[in-house]
């Protein structure tokens, strides 16, 4: 139960003190023994940073859409997933904008006008401070895509708005997918996931339909381009990952994982080189899971979650935390 308590007025001064923040939503459970228990209360300052406020008791998180001047209303979503999301920073380390120590210096702030930066100095468009943050993150994938794919290169993107970017991207699609004009119906990130390798747009049309975050890897880590991966099969994009895994680590017997291992295991290797964690040399000397132990160390300073929680990851969910989803 998701409830406004302004703090100071009435029934609402009681609000604040130990228990929290002085105003905001207060999020109450009701349990199987009938009791109501207090879970936390989601600060209305938390509207000026479009910080997420997550809860593991109802694995689900709440993100401010706007908070009424005098604190009469506020507007929020409710987002599936005790997860923190702030994309922004993915953005700005996929495209290699900032390293993972710079980031972790950054307030999200930071990040939201770095990225604007970015974009207005890689399109011919200026008024991004306009846009909410979800969007901003999704131009900024897209061009990060355009650039890391060879789509696009520099110049020709900075000829373009974010609008012909995200077009030209749904064309890449198309050819990619099989698919024509529903692709306009996805947000500009669920775009970039689908070039990426996801089901989004296929996702029971078909048997065997599934997603395949290999593409995603070999696209990231700049082993292979779009126009290549789109003559290339399932079986092919999985031996190239594992001819890559096998050359920038000091393992070889990637063909005893299945394809999901395998793509975490190329996610975790890319994350590593691509923000510069790790030198091509000094993966080669690292098994797997000695990378992932690496990426971990990298997150906790990130994002203080504690080793023990990180290592209940998956390899994609680490990922995941380095570009902006953080579980609570």
């Amino acid at each position: 139960m998701v409830e406004l308590r302004r703090g100071g007025f009435g029934y609402d001064a009681g609000i604040g003190t130990d228990r929290g923040p002085s105003a905001g939503l207060v999020v109450h459970s009701m349990n199987p023994d009938g009791r109501i228990r207090y879970e936390g209360v989601a600060a209305l300052d938390l509207a000026t940073t479009s910080t997420d406020w997550a809860t593991a008791a109802g694995d689900f998180a709440l993100r401010y859409l706007r908070v009424d001047p005098a604190n009469e209303f506020a507007e929020f979503v409710i987002r599936g997933g005790a997860r923190k999301i702030f994309l922004i920073r993915g953005a700005l380390l996929a495209g290699k904008f900032r390293t993972q120590a710079q980031l972790n210096k950054m307030s999200h702030d930071d990040m939201r006008n770095t990225l604007i930066v970015e974009l207005a100095n890689r399109s011919n468009q200026s008024n991004y401070q306009a846009f909410d943050n979800d969007t901003l993150a999704g131009m900024g994938a897209a061009l990060v895509f355009l650039r890391e794919a060879k789509i696009r290169d520099d110049a020709t993107l900075t000829t373009m708005s974010a609008d012909d970017q995200r077009n030209t991207l749904i064309v890449e699609l198309a050819a990619q997918t099989g698919l024509g004009q529903e692709l306009q119906g996805f947000s500009t990130m669920d775009l970039v996931l689908i070039g990426l390798g996801s089901d989004l747009a296929q996702r029971g049309t078909a048997p065997g339909v599934v997603s395949s975050f290999s593409r995603g890897a070999l696209i990231a880590g700049n082993f292979r381009t779009q126009q290549e991966l789109n003559t290339m099969s399932r079986d092919d994009q999985r031996n190239t990952l594992i001819v890559e895994l096998t050359a920038h680590s000091n393992q070889t017997n990637y063909q005893a994982f299945n394809d999901a291992e395998l793509e975490g295991m190329g996610a975790v290797m890319v994350t590593l080189r691509r923000t510069g964690i790790r030198d091509d040399a000094t993966l080669k000397t690292m098994s797997a899971d000695d990378q992932r132990n690496t990426l971990i160390v990298e997150l906790d300073a990130q994002t203080d979650l504690g080793v023990p929680r990180l290592q209940g990851l998956s390899n994609m969910d680490l990922v995941l935390c380095a570009l902006g989803v953080e579980p609570v």
